[in-house]
């Protein structure tokens, strides 16, 4: 979608399911980014742990920028939990993220800068998918390896996908 606005509202997506150990810390992460205009929208999959209480009072001490999607359908699984994500929040720009993350202070700035030059090149009707490289860390934030497609042996390149949508990949 393309915007004239100096800063075009972004939803970040977070799923979440038994992830107490991880998700105050990606939480945090998210709150420090330099981009202003973002609002990050939680749904709790039915935890047996301790999340759903973590991302609670997370919401509430931070009321303008955290929302709490309700678990009204009981437990989705990943995909739907997502999807159910996506209807209920409105924004410009969408970014999912992973409840065991941790984000970069500049994720979304440099996110949505390559996504806005590339509808630039690509015109606001052509759908853009635009991905992150990422680092493996170990349980203590440690870098493994500072690109997971060289930990992993991956090959960013598409392939057949690129022929029916443009995907194009920032270094992190």
């Amino acid at each position: 979608m393309s915007t004239n606005k100096p800063n075009p509202t972004v939803a970040v997506l977070m799923a979440t399911y038994n992830g107490e150990r991880y998700v105050a810390e990606q939480i945090q992460s998210i709150l420090r980014q330099t981009y202003p205009a973002w609002t990050l929208f939680v749904r709790d999959d039915g935890s047996q742990d301790g999340t759903a209480g973590i991302v609670e009072q997370f919401a509430l001490q931070h009321s303008t920028r955290i929302r709490v999607v309700p678990n009204q359908e009981g437990r989705l699984g990943v995909d739907k939990n997502f999807s159910t994500l996506l209807g209920a929040a409105e924004a410009e720009y969408y970014m999912f993220c992973d409840q065991d993350d941790v984000w970069l202070p500049n994720k979304i700035e440099n996110t949505l800068a390559c996504m806005q030059s590339l509808e630039k090149d690509e015109g606001d009707r052509t759908p853009l998918l635009v991905y992150t490289d990422l680092r493996p860390v170990d349980e203590h934030l440690r870098e493994i390896d500072a690109s997971i497609w060289h930990y992993g042996r991956h090959n960013p390149d598409c392939g057949e996908i690129s022929r029916v949508l443009r995907v194009f990949v920032i270094p992190e």
